[in-house]
């Protein structure tokens, strides 16, 4: 386990168009509390955990070279899965508001729309230097 996760932080090193210094130190606690879903030989993950019957994205990733090759749907389609198995009514994930324009993430909100994730609603910013975010959820 550990070297999926060093191979994850490694992953989402290679992506500082979506992470951070910041949001990569965020993730290394985050592993350790959390769900990961991987593909292929570490091509993507995504990191899951869940509050009170709703399961909640906190990361995903895909390698640059392997994006629109599907392995971001399949991963939702693994936890999509799992949520059903479970019972699971909902599946929710927090991205950077289409009031922020960044190009990045106007391809990461068309990922999540794609697979069939609707805006739930936009949420302001927590603090001081915070972005303006979206709550994505998809009913199952």
């Amino acid at each position: 386990m550990e070297n999926l996760k060093e191979k994850c932080i490694d992953l989402a090193r290679s992506l500082p168009d979506w992470f951070t210094d910041v949001a990569i130190e965020n993730m290394k606690i985050d592993f350790e509390l959390n769900e990961i879903i991987s593909e292929g030989d570490l091509d993507g993950f995504l990191v899951y955990n869940s509050d009170n019957g709703t399961i909640k994205i906190i990361w995903t990733a895909v390698k640059k070279e392997a994006q629109r090759g599907g392995i971001g749907t399949r991963l939702i389609n693994k936890l999509i899965a799992k949520a059903k198995e479970l019972g699971v009514k909902e599946i929710i994930v927090e991205t950077l508001s289409p009031n922020q324009e960044y190009v990045p993430y106007n391809l990461t909100r068309a990922f999540y729309e794609k697979n069939g994730f609707k805006v739930k609603k936009i949420i302001p910013p927590e603090k001081e230097g915070w972005d303006e975010m979206v709550l994505y959820g998809l009913e199952l």
